[in-house]
């Protein structure tokens, strides 16, 4: 069955009634869980480029063997390197250099 097949079953589907039971997904189209989780994307020649220029800028970034600042963003959480990055100590480093360089100014704000 092709991607357009697909689609008009599925419509079909869910036209014959609003509630349809995941099982019954699957069987009707002859899928795996994971191929009806799985979004399809058309390849165009953008996608392509972004593609280049992305292999291109973490093969930079593995050569200089410098490893680029913590983002400290919503990716944190879920990331396996936390505990050695330690995001939210990189972040704070703005409010640590101010107030180290206030330590001996007694005018200097808290």
């Amino acid at each position: 069955m092709d991607r357009t097949e697909r689609f008009y079953k599925i419509e079909r589907m869910l036209r014959a009634r609003e509630f349809v039971p995941i099982g019954e997904f699957l069987a009707a189209l002859d899928i795996s869980a994971a191929t009806f989780k799985r979004d399809e994307v058309e390849i165009t020649d953008a996608l392509k480029q972004q593609v280049v220029e992305t292999v291109a800028a973490v093969r930079a970034l593995l050569s200089s063997k410098v490893l680029p600042p913590p983002v400290n963003d919503q990716r944190c959480p879920q990331c396996s390197l936390r505990e050695i990055c330690q995001p939210e100590a990189l972040a704070a480093t703005g409010k640590l250099h101010r107030l180290r360089d206030g330590l001996f100014d007694p005018d200097a704000p808290l």
